[in-house]
């Protein structure tokens, strides 16, 4: 369960249709920020400090000497402080314009302090406000900032947890990768940068093969099969539909499917239906069905964006 404590000390002033709110300060005394500071950047007349206590964490932004952001949550770092199993995430420079649009951002990572989960990637622009762009929900994996296509914007990359304890236990779970780009105030999933080559048909067979011979997943009865489904199979099936082998992907579920069981319909029907739900596979669809990604215009809803 997400453990997440959202505290502004700040009076909301304008929300677009970007879901981009701007902020000036405005103390709150029913606020404090606890513990130690462990981290402080001075960057272009702006100075972001992390807080750490036992039992809570919390960073502030300020212009000058003035308090103009402050949030609290479980545990904030920034570039090079990653904590937990994420010391290797990609975040962007302190002050760095990851955009476009000639002003500095900053990117602030809350971990929630859940058993696997989970971190939220907040993305400020630094200008004349303070301006928070986007939250960034990897959920159980930090979300990365990585330039892909060389234009020096990055993009990020993360994964699709919408199958999250399905078909069975967590550790079973498919999450197929997505990379979400900035365009027109939001970001929004680039379906062309997640194309990856297909598999040569012998491999293909191959690994269907291995998964179809499981031991574990042909030794249980059929009443508890889905618990036994090895990960690969949907992970596979998954990876080619959103690296655009749609058609390949789904014939894949059948190539693997245990000979010991009649394929499940039940379960292909849920698999269709959660994919209706991801926040990022309609818009991937609909992107490749376009043939132009540019053309892509997004909804009201954003993906990788965290519900409040």
């Amino acid at each position: 369960m997400k453990i997440l404590a959202f505290v502004i000390l700040v009076v909301l002033l304008t929300v677009d249709g970007s879901s981009c709110a701007t902020f000036q300060g405005r103390e709150n005394p029913a606020s404090v920020l606890k513990g130690e500071i462990t981290d402080e950047k001075n960057f272009n007349g702006f100075t972001v400090r992390m807080y750490r206590s036992d039992d809570e964490g919390s960073f502030e932004i300020l212009r000058g000497n003035q308090r103009v952001y402050v949030q609290s949550g479980w545990h904030f770092f920034l570039e090079g402080q990653a904590w937990n199993d994420e010391k290797g995430v990609r975040i962007p420079a302190a002050g760095k314009d990851i955009t476009g649009s000639g002003k500095p951002n900053l990117v602030v990572y809350e971990w929630t302090g859940g058993f696997h989960c989970c971190y939220i990637a907040y993305v400020f622009e630094l200008g004349s406000s303070v301006t928070l762009l986007a939250e960034i929900d990897g959920q159980h994996a930090a979300p990365k900032f990585v330039d892909l296509d060389g234009d020096s914007i990055p993009e990020i990359t993360l994964y699709d947890w919408t199958f999250e304890y399905w078909p069975g236990s967590f550790a079973a779970s498919p999450a197929p990768k997505v990379v979400l780009r900035w365009e027109n105030g939001r970001y929004v999933p680039d379906a062309k940068l997640m194309e990856v080559q297909a598999p040569s048909a012998q491999d293909l067979r191959q690994k269907a093969e291995s998964i179809r011979n499981d031991e574990v997943w042909n030794d249980r009865a059929y009443e508890h099969l889905r618990w036994f489904i090895p990960q690969e199979l949907f992970q596979t099936a998954l990876d080619l539909m959103y690296g655009g082998h749609e058609e390949l992907g789904r014939k894949f579920i059948g190539m693997a499917w245990s000979k010991e069981y009649p394929l499940d319909n039940d379960l292909l029907a849920e698999f269709d239906a959660l994919l209706l739900e991801s926040p990022y596979w309609p818009a991937i669809k609909r992107q490749r069905a376009s043939k132009d990604s540019s053309s892509f215009k997004p909804e009201n809803q954003t993906p990788g964006m965290r519900k409040r």
